[in-house]
């Protein structure tokens, strides 16, 4: 016998004191039940705003065990108790499991509103630009270019490949300490839309435990290498806790000795960077870049020339606020209210909570 619901009135001023009561929820404990309640039953048996409590499913292994424990129930001054896969009557919708008033419950993002696939960001959303530095092997200019953002008092966002931030914890660390922000390009920096599904979450998770373990934060931006991507992997990207991926709207093309036999020197990215700016752009440069070092002075100068203000991709992406997706439960809610105010089925409800 399994018993998948129980719930329980108990008596008002069955319990002189508070010791009372706790030692009755230690005997519940101890007969196997998850959660219970204290409280007076309503005259008319309308049960919604009480706190009522599911036992878990399969607390009693047989018929014997609940009978022992209705024995308890009664002995302690219960005047009403419920064994039954049924919810009493009231208001308490059937089929649902019961809340109590001051549960918090976790609500999941509707199809609208939740990052169901990752976004892909070209550009941000205010009259902002921001300098972006991908690194992938080379580690030599690292300080020299932190140097250079620390002249101008500018912020940037990082972007190393996990392998990158493992072999070079304290490069990582000081660009941490410096202000910047080091979030997710991979963990190999291999072409991840020509993955499989296992392949792409094994990738993200390693990459997103060794940047986590190293920055003491978890990274919710994604640039994917060679800025390659299909629907699979955005979809995978979100459900990993990414819901945005991020490109450009200028390549700096730092990562090129030439490009149509044309060097490219200091002067060609100051160039680059300066006539292709525009409002809301996010620009992609690299730490090992060729002239990068040299270049940036002059870039970040003629930038704030054009009347540009600098800043990280984080400051024009904030990241999503689990904590806004908190219900606490209200006298007289359910969960069918509580759906419905958010948008979203009970049953998603019952699944993002385990009830």
């Amino acid at each position: 016998m399994s018993i998948a619901r129980q719930l329980y009135r108990v008596q008002a001023g069955a319990f002189s004191s508070r010791q009372g009561a706790e030692e009755q929820v230690k005997n519940l404990k101890e007969a196997g039940f998850d959660a219970f309640i204290i409280s007076p039953a309503p005259e008319n048996g309308d049960l919604s705003g009480q706190k009522l409590y599911r036992v878990q499913a399969g607390a009693f292994s047989s018929k014997e065990r609940a009978k022992e424990q209705v024995r308890r129930l009664k002995e302690a001054g219960f005047d009403a108790f419920f064994i039954s896969p049924q919810p009493p009557e009231g208001r308490v919708e059937p089929e649902t499991p019961a809340i109590y008033v001051g549960q918090q419950l976790i609500i999941p993002f509707s199809e609208n509103d939740s990052p169901s696939i990752s976004k892909v960001v070209n550009e941000g959303i205010l009259k902002q630009i921001a300098l972006t530095f991908d690194a992938g092997w080379y580690y030599d200019q690292t300080i020299p270019l932190l140097d250079e953002l620390d002249k101008y008092n500018v912020k940037s966002t990082f972007f190393p490949r996990a392998l990158w931030v493992r072999d070079n914890p304290d490069l990582t660390r000081e660009i941490v300490n410096r202000g910047h922000i080091v979030e997710n390009h991979s963990l190999t920096h291999a072409d991840m839309s020509q993955m499989n599904e296992t392949e792409i979450r094994e990738e993200l998770g390693e990459s997103t435990r060794i940047i986590e373990e190293i920055t003491n934060r978890r990274p919710y931006l994604f640039r994917p290498p060679y800025g390659a991507y299909n629907e699979r992997m955005l979809k995978i990207l979100a459900q990993e806790g990414y819901p945005y991926t991020i490109m450009w709207t200028v390549d700096s093309h730092d990562w090129a000795h030439e490009i149509g036999g044309k060097p490219i020197t200091a002067d060609y990215l100051v160039n680059r960077v300066l006539d292709n700016s525009s409002p809301n752009g996010i620009i992609l440069m690299h730490v090992g870049g060729y002239n990068t070092v040299k270049a940036l002075p002059r870039i970040i100068t003629g930038l704030m020339h054009q009347g540009y203000r600098l800043v990280t991709v984080n400051e024009m992406m904030p990241a999503p606020t689990p904590s806004s997706r908190i219900h606490t439960v209200n006298q007289g809610e359910t969960l069918h209210s509580i759906a419905e105010k958010y948008g979203v089925t009970v049953e998603e409800i019952i699944a993002a909570n385990g009830l």
